[in-house]
């Protein structure tokens, strides 16, 4: 029976730079506008990995798996998402949180809040973002951001653009990022107040969330 490092593998193929299913994630990432997190950034990095995980799943289906379940970095990667198989070198650790505490998902990105406040936008619970741009650019605002914290920490395969979607536990990590925008989504989106720049001055629309709920291909 196939484990899910090996599912990874047989969806990639062995020659993970000329992979067909891993080129979208690179060019992502290596795109000028994404390298600069310029424009909607946030919006873009969140949609572009909901439609990267639909893929995935419509893949896991077809051979039998559930879809991915979500995996709080703030606990221990389960042991059905291990990673033997490396392309490169192996994970640094298990349990990132215990490594670094930035690992944990912060207050700011649940719906029960808390008194410390995202570090661009002063959010202190998931219902006060503005916008899918604002949530995902706390998401990943870069370096030493949450995001890339967690596959910092973690190591091996998960710290190259190239290779981390081969760790099992990279999936199960963006479908943890795909479930607080879908929350958002779902719960906030209808209330949040978009503002645009006008000669008339500041415009307040209101954002249904539509994009949000289709993925880029």
């Amino acid at each position: 029976m196939l484990t899910e490092d090996d599912l990874g593998w047989k969806y990639f193929g062995t020659d993970l730079r000329s992979s067909a299913r891993m080129m979208p994630h690179m060019e992502f990432h290596s795109r000028h506008e994404n390298i600069n997190r310029t424009g909607n950034y946030g919006e873009r990095f969140l949609t572009f990995h909901q439609g990267f995980l639909e893929d995935y799943n419509i893949f896991r289906r077809a051979e039998g798996f559930p879809v991915v379940g979500g995996w709080d970095p703030s606990t221990r990667i389960p042991g059905s998402l291990k990673h033997d198989h490396v392309n490169g070198a192996p994970r640094l650790t298990d349990y990132p949180s215990r490594n670094n505490a930035r690992c944990i998902t912060p207050t700011w990105a649940t719906e029960a809040g808390g008194s410390v406040p995202s570090p661009i936008y002063g959010h202190y619970q998931l219902g006060d973002f503005l916008s899918l741009d604002e949530l995902g650019r706390e998401i990943d605002p870069g370096d030493g951001g949450w995001h890339m914290t967690v596959h910092t920490t973690i190591g091996g395969d998960m710290t190259v653009m190239g290779t981390s979607p081969i760790d099992p536990v990279f999936w199960a990590w963006h479908q943890w990022i795909d479930l607080i925008r879908n929350t958002w989504v779902t719960h906030y989106a209808h209330q949040a107040a978009v503002y645009t720049s006008s000669p008339a001055g500041l415009i307040n629309t209101f954002s249904t969330g539509g994009i949000a709920n289709k993925g880029i291909r």
